[in-house]
């Protein structure tokens, strides 16, 4: 009998591949507590599947957005130096949210666009998010940024914005119409 302690790491969909002698007849699966033996009568494709005693969690997809589709979000900066916004991804691609700022209320919509990395984590975002201000104007802020999400629902953004309040009986100035913002968040 031949031993060996080989390893192979599966891609993202599951499947792995590695070489074994003529004379190995059957394969040995640990992982943790889990344990499969499976006799290889001379395949060359071999499908098992783990199972465990314990309850596991659901095997997340490959876009985090889909896995964790509420979010709560901190803004810093932006178009009212702060706001707190309760977040849903509609689609992977889509999001709307809620919420308050240092100006009064905030609702709107972003829409992700996918970097195509591994896992889907990155993206860019073009959104446009309205501010009821408690003085009684409109401003609507459009974001375009960079969106991180990991895997265990941490998300970071940075972003570049227009601004353009609904009334024009205002100062005009550069400080009116550019915004910078930093978001800190959590999906789940």
């Amino acid at each position: 009998m031949l031993q060996s302690s080989d390893s192979v790491v599966t891609n993202e969909m599951g499947e792995y591949q590695f070489v074994i002698p003529d004379s190995c007849r059957t394969l040995i699966f640990e992982f943790k507590e889990i344990k499969h033996t499976e006799n290889i009568n001379n395949r060359n494709i071999i499908n098992i599947t783990l199972t465990t005693l314990h309850e596991s969690k659901p095997m997340l997809s490959l876009n985090p957005r889909k896995d964790y589709p509420w979010g709560l979000q901190l803004t810093l900066g932006g178009h009212s130096l702060f706001a707190i916004e309760l977040n849903y991804f509609i689609s992977q691609n889509q999001s709307l949210e809620i919420g308050a700022c240092g100006r009064g209320l905030v609702i709107g919509t972003r829409r992700y666009f996918s970097l195509h990395d591994y896992g889907n984590n990155k993206a860019l975002y073009a959104g446009v998010i309205t501010n009821l201000s408690l003085e009684g104007d409109f401003v609507f802020y459009i974001p375009f940024g960079f969106h991180i999400l990991s895997y265990n629902g941490m998300a970071f953004s940075i972003e570049l914005a227009g601004k353009i309040p609904l009334y024009f009986d205002q100062e005009l100035s550069l400080m009116n119409y550019l915004g910078f913002g930093i978001n800190f968040g959590f999906q789940f």
